[in-house]
């Protein structure tokens, strides 16, 4: 089964290259230095209008950004990896809507991670961190519930560690370090 095409409109979710964002003064205030193949992800499409940009015109998506805000990013529609839909209302209509700003949408406040959190280490300290920020942690060190003895659990032997019933191994000892072979002790 085909792929569903998604359909671009105000509200939808981005996240295009980098390098075909513009204008880069704003891109490398924020980000100096980048991959090539590195995304600017969860830009979310406002309008889309034509542009015109070193004596070319084409028709661009313009985006909103956490790490933008207040500033006008775009980049040309065909560099606009679109990853999920907006509203059905929203839509882009095909080429008379390329001029005709769609309705403004605001983008929902997020959380920005501090960069503390993803250098954080297993230790008790950076898991205190993480979680004082309000992030949920699965440190592992807490047991199972069903891996916690109850009152019920048989006890073991305090003398040897040992359950009742259960002995430690057998009273030989074997040396491989023999040129011969191996030799059994008793």
């Amino acid at each position: 089964m085909p792929k569903k095409k998604l359909r671009l409109g105000a509200g939808a979710q981005c996240s295009p290259l980098m390098k075909n964002v513009h204008p880069q003064a704003i891109i490398r205030s924020v980000f100096p230095v980048y991959a090539d193949n590195e995304r600017l992800v969860s830009a979310i499409a406002t309008k889309k209008a034509t542009v015109t940009r070193k004596g070319k015109t084409y028709v661009a998506v313009f985006f909103e950004h956490v790490r933008f805000e207040g500033q006008e990013i775009y980049c040309a529609l065909r560099y606009a990896n679109q990853t999920a839909e907006g509203e059905p209302i929203n839509f882009f209509d095909t080429a008379a809507a390329a001029d005709v700003p769609a309705p403004s949408v605001t983008a929902e406040p997020r959380n920005i991670i501090d960069s503390e959190v993803l250098r954080a280490g297993n230790n008790a300290e950076d898991i205190a961190l993480v979680r004082a920020q309000g992030h949920d942690v699965d440190d592992d060190n807490e047991p199972a519930p069903e891996n916690i003895p109850t009152d019920d659990t048989p006890g073991t032997n305090e003398d040897d560690g040992l359950y009742p019933g259960q002995s430690w191994g057998h009273e030989s000892f074997v040396d491989p370090m023999n040129n011969r072979g191996w030799r059994i002790f008793r």
